[in-house]
């Protein structure tokens, strides 16, 4: 299936049950229908299914900062946005849980993990930023730091290899500042730019997957 028509408005498989997410038929409905769970965090499940081009992300409690992050994406779409689908509640006795489908994406390369990283240790600090500012904002401190190691004859084999590293990662997916700068000002929330909060496409397309601190 084609990202173009994979829609917001993602039918849940119909067959999910209208009960407890977290109680166990809730997982050996999972598991007798082929998801598996394949991460977690404070607030949520991830499970995914290979017969489906969306994984199912579970919330635990009601997560305000990937709700207003979810409806951020349908208000601003951006192709550094993950595909999310509308959201199911399920309702159980005192409880209310929250359901998302959202596209199936795939671990960050390698090569670009330390971009990501310095990106997100500097987007809310540069002055003024817009994404021709934060990359010269960056690429300056590379520069700098480039100047430090040979003026004090030391190897900055690393850091040239950075830079151009750098170069690359603005050609190929320089756009993902664009969308980080969206997230900062329409936020709900603390700001949760952690590389581990970045993903890919398959086309190697950099997605922006949990910004937003849950609340």
């Amino acid at each position: 299936m084609r990202l173009d028509e994979f829609k917001r408005t993602m039918e849940m498989p119909k067959d999910i049950p209208n009960a407890n997410p977290l109680s166990m038929d809730f997982i050996k409905y999972l598991k007798d229908n082929g998801w598996r769970g394949i991460g977690s965090g404070y607030f949520s499940l991830v499970y995914a299914n290979p017969n489906y081009p969306y994984v199912m992300k579970v919330t635990k409690k009601y997560d305000r900062g990937f709700a207003k992050f979810a409806m951020l994406t349908h208000q601003h779409p951006n192709k550094h946005f993950p595909v999310i689908g509308n959201a199911k509640l399920i309702k159980t006795g005192m409880s209310k849980y929250h359901v998302y489908l959202i596209e199936k994406l795939f671990p960050l390369e390698e090569r670009y993990e330390e971009c990501v990283s310095m990106l997100s240790s500097i987007i809310d600090v540069v002055d003024n930023p817009t994404p021709e500012n934060v990359n010269s904002h960056i690429a300056n401190i590379i520069k700098r730091n480039i100047k430090f190691l040979r003026d004090n004859d030391r190897d900055a084999e690393y850091m040239e290899d950075f830079y151009d590293q750098w170069q690359e990662f603005m050609k190929e997916n320089g756009s993902v500042i664009e969308a980080m700068l969206i997230v900062l000002k329409y936020r709900d929330g603390a700001l949760d730019f952690a590389p581990r909060n970045f993903m890919q496409r398959k086309d190697g397309t950099i997605v922006i997957t949990d910004p937003v601190a849950g609340l």
